[in-house]
């Protein structure tokens, strides 16, 4: 599976910061998210563990996020462990996939 995501903020990076470390704002980059919940540590800090329920057609997967890197605004990598499979997601000003646009 590949999946990339790119978020276009017309705002100051401060806010854009803000922002991108509400959880309440991850639907907006990751729609299929059904449910989010921290198992260990402080929600998208380095180190913490949380468990998402994600949507795929009429399958619900959950998945075991670790943060293990975070230098906003330049930075923020996760590992997503599912069903058998690991994935490093890292995140950083370089990388151009399709824009979603917040205002």
């Amino acid at each position: 599976m590949q999946y990339s995501k790119q978020v276009i903020f017309n705002l100051p990076l401060e806010k854009v910061i803000e922002l991108f470390n509400n959880p309440d704002n991850l639907k907006y980059w990751m729609p299929e998210l059904i449910k989010s919940e921290i198992i260990s540590g402080i929600s998208g800090q380095t180190s913490a563990v949380g468990k998402l329920t994600i949507k795929d057609g009429a399958k619900e997967y959950q998945v075991i996020e670790t943060v293990t890197q975070k230098n906003l605004p330049f930075e923020f990598t996760r590992t997503y462990d599912m069903q058998n499979i690991l994935m490093i997601i890292s995140d950083s000003k370089h990388q151009k996939p399709n824009p979603v646009h917040i205002e």
